[in-house]
């Protein structure tokens, strides 16, 4: 620890090779010993076995590489894990409940293909660039530069205030009851100035709340436990009052991630809490959006001035729904069946070249207007993938309805096979690249940290958005890292022991004469 009280060196909790071997051994056992069970007790017709038993190995296997959590492994670990979720857990649970397709696939459908073969690439290419750009470990001293304690605290609470209020008024009173004619009409009122400010202050947003994370994981001041929690209770707020639930869990994920990033550990009890939610808080989410938002036609401005009635309607709404009424389109759908966007890709696959054109990029157009603002180009046009998506396949009578396609069935409806076998192993060498060079050892900086979760948060949490969005987001807020970087950060002298020796390292400051840094 430094004169200011911050873990500057990562610990060096290294898993030796027989335990990962072990640990990965285990897990993909468990998962075929459960699949046994689901399949002999429900007895389900076409039970997804084979393609369960690939994606788990599949999405496991960066344990075997897993020498320390937050090592050069890291990000790739944690974007399989959604990936995990997104394309497998579902197949998994529908298995134990005796709930599988009723048309027969086969052993390995297409779409199980195409998803599989996805992953294999973004694997191939993370791997490719770790060995093209790992660095030797044997360097005992290296010079970071990073921000004082002051700055981190400072930005974090101005980032994350602006952005909130920024995000509040966007979704309370831009988007307001989500149908087309309201936003276009909100926005023309805004004007291309405001619009931009307003655009600006959500991009910001969860920065503030990774740099407050970051300073509650990395300092240890008591201030900072209530502030992480306050900041935590105003997105689930925010996310009920808006209906999405994505915000309302962006806090908790956020902190989750961090504190395994910086302290080369999981957090046991914030990941407990986030299950928590998941397991409890979610399924009122959906009855809010089912009864409260969809039948009772609850705006999130009168959701948001009276929270505690919205809040009682929404826990009456989920016992009326749990309990049949309407029938199965009326239905609370649980986390995982949420999750999954393994339908969004196969409809793609079925279609797509039959009954559908391949999009040949079109749909990533906006990636190259990523740095050009609205202010600048008025008529700058925005693309609304999931609800072109929506339209073309028509999922949704309600045309304005956004269906994810997912950033897998995405590439293979503009590209097909071809997307699928060359743009699945680019992006993994994309991530590769940023997971060694933003690797928590030697040395833990906030720079790398808002990189690192930015790249997990752009491309795995939101994998079911369109690309273009997302890369979108991604582009700009690394920039603006980068930015904060070149103004606040002030260079360490960081040194290790030896690889043997589990204690931190020590880190001192050099005197800085060419440029004065703010905040200091």
């Amino acid at each position: 620890m430094n004169g200011l009280g911050k873990v500057s060196v990562s610990s060096e909790i290294q898993f030796s090779p027989p335990l990962r071997v072990a640990l990965y051994i285990g897990i993909n056992v468990g998962v075929f010993l459960l699949m046994l069970i689901g399949t002999a007790v429900s007895s389900p017709t076409n039970p997804r076995f084979l393609y369960v038993i690939l994606i788990t190995a599949l999405c496991s296997s960066p344990i075997l590489k897993l020498e320390r959590i937050n090592g050069p492994y890291f990000l790739l670990g944690v974007y399989l894990a959604f990936f995990y979720i997104f394309f497998g857990f579902g197949d998994l649970m529908l298995t134990l409940a005796g709930r599988t397709p009723e048309v027969d696939q086969g052993p390995l459908s297409e779409t199980e293909a195409v998803i599989l073969v996805s992953g294999i690439g973004l694997l191939v290419g993370y791997h490719a660039a770790v060995r093209a750009a790992k660095r030797k470990m044997q360097i005992q001293s290296v010079l970071v530069k990073d921000w004082s304690f002051l700055a981190v605290v400072t930005v974090g609470l101005l980032f994350w205030i602006a952005g909130t209020g920024a995000l509040t008024y966007w979704q309370v009173y831009v988007i307001g009851d989500r149908s087309n004619t309201t936003y276009l009409k909100n926005v023309e009122a805004l004007g291309t100035g405001l619009t931009t400010l307003f655009m600006l202050g959500q991009l910001v947003q969860p920065l503030g709340i990774m740099i407050l994370a970051f300073a509650y994981t990395a300092y240890r001041r008591k201030f900072l436990l209530p502030l992480i929690l306050t900041v935590v209770f105003v997105q689930v707020v925010l996310g009920f009052a808006a209906d999405y639930k994505s915000e309302a869990m962006s806090a908790g994920i956020l902190l989750v991630i961090t504190k395994t990033y910086v302290d080369g550990k999981v957090p046991k009890s914030w990941l407990i809490f986030v299950g928590l939610f998941v397991v409890v808080v979610f399924p009122i989410f959906q009855a809010y959006r089912l009864e409260v938002r969809g039948e009772q036609g609850v705006s999130s401005g009168a959701a948001l001035q009276n929270l505690l009635g919205t809040l009682e309607r929404a826990i009456a709404a989920e016992d009326k729904v749990n309990s049949g009424f309407g029938g199965a389109e009326y239905h609370v759908q649980s986390a995982w069946e949420r999750a999954s966007l393994k339908a969004s890709v196969e409809l793609i696959v079925q279609k797509t070249g039959t009954q559908t054109p391949y999009q040949m990029g079109a749909t990533l157009t906006p990636i190259l207007q990523a740095f050009i603002p609205r202010i600048l180009w008025s008529d700058k046009e925005g693309l609304a993938v999931g609800q072109i998506f929506n339209k073309t396949f028509h999922i949704s009578v309600v045309e304005d309805v956004y269906i994810s396609p997912s950033h897998v069935g995405e590439v293979y409806w503009n590209f097909g096979w071809l997307g699928t076998l060359i743009v699945m192993p680019a992006t993994g060498f994309l991530l590769g690249f940023i997971g060694v060079r933003c690797t928590a050892y030697p040395a833990v900086t906030l720079t790398k940290l808002m990189i690192m979760i930015v790249t997990i948060v752009s491309f795995a949490v939101r994998a079911e958005g369109s690309i273009a969005t997302e890369y979108v987001v991604w582009l700009r807020a690394v920039a603006l890292i980068w930015l904060l970087n070149l103004i606040l950060a002030r260079p360490y002298a960081v040194t290790r022991l030896s690889s043997g020796n589990k204690a931190a390292g020590s880190r001192s400051v050099i005197p800085v004469t060419p440029f004065e840094n703010l905040l200091r």
